[in-house]
């Protein structure tokens, strides 16, 4: 069931076929989910974005499929690894203040040739358009960390931002919850290109 009236909520459907043919030659003639046709139709007509995850054909594409006379919204299409491969992580990140999904993260964890998963660059999808992301910024967290980021020095870690910001601004809140507001802050301003965010996952 995908619900199109509740907009602070982002469908995830799975499935073992995918809903496109994959690009590589092939003999089998039923590779693709049977009447995917349909089923794309579908799901593009809840004018929602849907997240769909899937197996079977192990590469690595991610699509974006949508159709000019059902608006902008699109399925987004992610192929999971085969399982001695590794394993993909995907993170979907909502606004503080609307509640509205903002934006996906997909990581792909590979395993390497000395057995150890290593991720390889983050890949952003934007949920919602620029303005929506850019009125997500009008705010004094938001400015602050900017102009921090206007600093002298190109790098900065995120422990050197979380110290900076002052107390004011995330009053009542346990560190968790800095950390996480902090976080999306700075998805945000990737999203907008307005920062570059490296080294995830590894220690501050």
């Amino acid at each position: 069931h995908i619900n199109n009236n509740n907009t602070e909520s982002i469908s995830v459907v799975f499935g073992h076929h995918p809903l496109l043919a994959q690009p590589m030659p092939r003999i089998d003639g039923y590779n693709e989910l049977l009447n995917a046709g349909y089923i794309r139709e579908s799901v593009l007509e809840t004018g929602r974005d849907v997240i769909y995850l899937h197996g079977h054909i192990h590469q690595d594409p991610l699509l974006q499929i949508n159709s000019p006379v059902r608006g902008t919204h699109r399925i987004i299409h992610i192929s999971a690894p085969a399982l001695e491969d590794g394993f993909n992580f995907v993170k979907i990140f909502f606004s503080e203040v609307t509640k509205l999904p903002l934006g996906l993260e997909l990581i792909q964890y590979r395993l390497g040739h000395n057995l150890s998963l290593t991720p390889r660059d983050s890949i952003k999808i934007r949920l919602v358009d620029q303005n929506t992301l850019w009125s997500e910024t009008d705010n004094p967290l938001t400015q602050f960390i900017l102009d921090i980021l206007k600093s002298p020095k190109n790098v900065l870690r995120f422990s050197d931002i979380f110290r900076s910001i002052p107390k004011k601004l995330l009053n009542g809140l346990d560190e968790n919850q800095k950390s996480k507001i902090i976080e999306n802050t700075l998805l945000v301003l990737e999203l907008l290109e307005l920062v570059e965010i490296t080294n995830r996952g590894r220690a501050a």
